[in-house]
């Protein structure tokens, strides 16, 4: 048993241990001793339990401290996380909106581009005899199917950070 300061305390001995009086002296003296000798012992015992208890506490205490100080690193590792989720979200819809941007501008390019060499076609048509014709079309068969062959592994991954 510690003393609550990590110290053993002395055993007392117990009232039935403690050696019998030599002396003749009046009972009623008898009686005050004995119970002054049980006295003593709950009093040892309630300072060894007094001790016990104390001990139990500062465990708990350090348990408890422990606790809060793993709760806290929870919470700083949650807002950690909330803020680099609330990062990446907002730098992923940038590039999408970037994305889209550039898809709409370069269906519209592609759009007036188409308009152009159609008109063209038909102004040429206009103006070529039949043979050139045919041979216009025979061209403009040849720029279709190597526009049909996969594009390049570069131009399908798209841009690279």
């Amino acid at each position: 048993m510690t003393n609550g300061r990590g110290k053993p305390m002395p055993s007392m001995p117990r009232g039935s241990n403690l050696p019998p009086t030599t002396h003749n002296s009046d009972p009623l003296m008898d009686e005050y001793a004995e119970e002054a000798g049980r006295a003593a012992q709950r009093f040892h015992d309630m300072r060894a339990e007094i001790a016990k208890l104390t001990d139990e506490l500062e465990t708990w205490r350090r348990r408890a401290m422990t606790a809060e100080d793993g709760l806290k690193r929870g919470q700083q590792r949650e807002e950690a996380l909330e803020h680099k989720l609330e990062s990446v979200t907002a730098k992923l819809t940038h590039e999408r909106d970037v994305y889209r941007d550039r898809l709409t501008t370069l269906k519209a390019e592609f759009a007036t581009a188409g308009n152009i060499i159609l008109h063209c076609i038909k102004v040429s048509e206009d103006m070529m005899s039949t043979g050139e014709r045919a041979e216009a079309h025979d061209h403009l068969e040849k720029l279709a199917q190597e526009l049909d062959e996969p594009l390049p592994k570069v131009v399908t991954d798209g841009p690279r950070d």
